[in-house]
């Protein structure tokens, strides 16, 4: 089987966790890379999803507001919800 690439190691717990680190790295550069990529371009991912992110707490959808976030900004669950009612507050 392959992953991202690689055979995936099917023996000892080791050879998996070295599989992992290697996997781990290689998502850390393609992230780096994509954030510069980002910033070369103007894009900021935060204030391109804000006004969909208002439009569905205005709608009553925080839920959905959360998701929609997270879709967009690659955020963890803590931090979309955390942004999602800051924009309540404010509102």
């Amino acid at each position: 089987m392959l992953l991202l690439g690689h055979p995936v190691p099917s023996g000892p717990p080791a050879l998996i966790g070295v599989f992992i680190g290697r996997t781990r790295d290689q998502v850390g550069r393609v992230e780096r890379k994509l954030d510069l990529l980002l910033k070369h371009q103007g894009i900021n991912l935060v204030s391109a999803a804000e006004a969909d992110v208002a439009d569905l707490m205005k709608a009553g959808r925080k839920i959905d507001a959360i998701k929609l976030y997270r879709e967009r900004t690659g955020a963890g669950l803590a931090e979309a919800k955390r942004y999602v009612e800051d924009l309540e507050r404010r509102a």
